[in-house]
């Protein structure tokens, strides 16, 4: 799917609607009015706005495989422990590279009981998105950014 994904390098008028991609155990996007909120120019920065609804779906499209299909390079988890076990995971909220995102460190309290049930954990396990630490989970966040930025680069190349 190489050369589709059409995300926004410069900041719009303001009023100006844009579609933000979030990456969470599934990936949705929201249509917003740009305010020239800090939150938005990190948005901005991080390949994460999108102009057109049919522009952020073929960049969920191909995080997706992305995500998938990098397992290794992006050292996340790729199975769950055994039921039962409390361990430590790392997830980022939206895996923007924004400050935040990496606070965000445990389920539930300070460890997670696996349960293989869990339908939130499944979708965060299935799409490469849990991590055994902080630092795992800010390079995961800062691969996905510069494949966005990579797979942009192509679609202007094959112009």
């Amino acid at each position: 799917m190489s050369g589709q994904v059409n995300y926004l390098e410069k900041a719009p008028k303001l009023g100006q609607e844009y579609y933000y991609l979030y990456v969470r155990e599934s990936l949705i996007y929201s249509l917003f009015k740009w305010q020239g909120k800090d939150f938005e120019q990190s948005w901005l920065k991080n390949h994460r706005l999108y102009p057109t609804k049919k522009d952020v779906i073929k960049a969920a499209e191909f995080l997706k495989n992305y995500l998938i299909s990098h397992k290794e390079q992006l050292n996340c988890l790729t199975s769950v422990p055994i039921y039962g076990t409390k361990v430590k995971v790392w997830y980022g909220l939206d895996m923007d590279g924004f400050s935040d995102d990496y606070k965000v460190k445990y389920f539930n309290t300070e460890f997670i009981v696996i349960n293989p049930e869990n339908d939130h954990l499944q979708k965060l396990l299935n799409l490469s998105l849990l991590y055994r630490t902080s630092d795992d989970l800010e390079k995961a966040a800062n691969l996905i950014t510069e494949a966005l930025a990579l797979e942009k680069k192509r679609s202007k190349c094959k112009l």
